[in-house]
């Protein structure tokens, strides 16, 4: 889960200073990952303080930006399962 992801620029080197996403990502990065994202977020002013939640329920997930709530994904293919357990 990536409750807030942000960066000065873009790949193209385009200005996304005022812009943010979060994001769901499960079953690994290569040819099996799955994701959820949502881009279409209120613009942030740089230098100013925010506050970001996530809300994780059997339902869903609700992603908040300064209390708000800005995306829910409720796919039944998010994950909603516990990480693997590691044995030492």
């Amino acid at each position: 889960m990536d409750i807030v992801e942000h960066r000065d620029v873009d790949q193209n080197n385009s200005s996304v200073a005022t812009e943010y996403d979060s994001a769901l990502h499960w079953d690994g990065y290569d040819a099996d990952e799955q994701n959820a994202a949502n881009y279409t977020t209120p613009p942030i002013t740089p230098g100013s303080w925010n506050t970001y939640g996530m809300l994780w329920t059997p339902a869903g997930y609700t992603f908040y930006f300064n209390g708000t709530p800005e995306w829910t994904e409720l796919s039944p293919t998010a994950p909603h399962r516990p990480p693997p357990s590691t044995s030492s």
